[in-house]
């Protein structure tokens, strides 16, 4: 998400994740600036999946 190349990750749907996003989207709450932010992400990561199948 944050385009880091680290070797503390996580993969979902083929698309790598930092320790450091991680541990910002568990924490973010809705009324954040940030969420929408990822929530975008996530969607970009859903329709790369979907339209790989």
């Amino acid at each position: 998400m944050c385009s880091q190349n680290t070797s503390r990750h996580m993969k979902i749907l083929g698309e790598y994740i930092c320790e450091a996003c991680e541990k910002e989207i568990v924490n973010l709450e809705i009324e954040d600036k940030r969420y929408e932010y990822y929530n975008i992400m996530m969607k970009k990561i859903w329709k790369k999946f979907l339209t790989a199948m």
